[in-house]
Parts: structure tokens; C-alpha cells; sequence
């Protein structure tokens, strides 16, 4: 019973390992709201990403960009990365009768 799931995970490794090579990329985010993602290449293994999440189901809206430095593990296409950026999220406070917002800025 075992065998599927591995089986599985072996025919997708290839695809998986080929999608890491892009110059311009974007996406949905799913996490604690729904969002877009853009990412572009910058130089020879620098990425630089925004990540922007409206708020429009949970009310949670953040702002982010990113710049990344990969590293390669196995081959040029596995790879891990590193990075820092800003953001800045606003989340809404609950519980009490007049709308507010918490927000928040920082660096990651």
C-alpha cells in the first residue's frame, strides 16, 4: 500500500525539479487569505518577489517584497534560498463595535 504514494512522489519529482527555472513568474498565494505573487530574476541566481494579499476574504492585507539568493543542493534547478525584505500588513481587530486595523511594518 505503500508503493502508491511513492510511486506517486517519484513520477513527480521531475516536474517538480523543472519548475524552478523561470526569469519572470506569478501566482496565487493561498495562506491566511488569498493573493498574487510575481517574482523576476535579477541577476544569475538573485530573485527579487512582491507578494500582495487585498484582503478580500479574510480582510488581511499585506504587502511584501523580497529579494532572494539561491543556492544550488543537487543540480542548478534544486536549489534552496535566502532573502530579506519589507512588508507591511494590516489585520483586522474583532470583537469590538467601531472597525479597526492593526497594522504592522518590518523587515523579514
Amino acid at each position: 500500500m505503500k508503493t502508491i504514494p511513492t510511486a506517486f512522489f517519484i513520477l513527480l519529482i521531475p516536474f517538480v525539479l523543472s519548475a524552478q527555472k523561470y526569469n519572470t513568474i506569478g501566482g496565487l498565494r493561498i495562506g491566511d487569505d488569498f493573493g498574487i505573487s510575481f517574482a523576476q530574476r535579477i541577476a544569475n541566481k538573485s530573485t527579487i518577489e512582491l507578494n500582495l494579499q487585498p484582503g478580500t476574504f479574510a480582510g488581511r492585507q499585506m504587502t511584501a517584497l523580497l529579494v532572494k539568493q539561491h543556492y544550488s543542493l543537487l543540480t542548478k534547478r534544486f536549489n534552496f534560498f535566502m532573502g530579506a525584505g519589507a512588508f507591511s500588513r494590516k489585520i483586522p481587530v474583532s470583537g469590538i463595535d467601531i472597525p479597526q486595523q492593526n497594522s504592522s511594518q518590518g523587515l523579514h
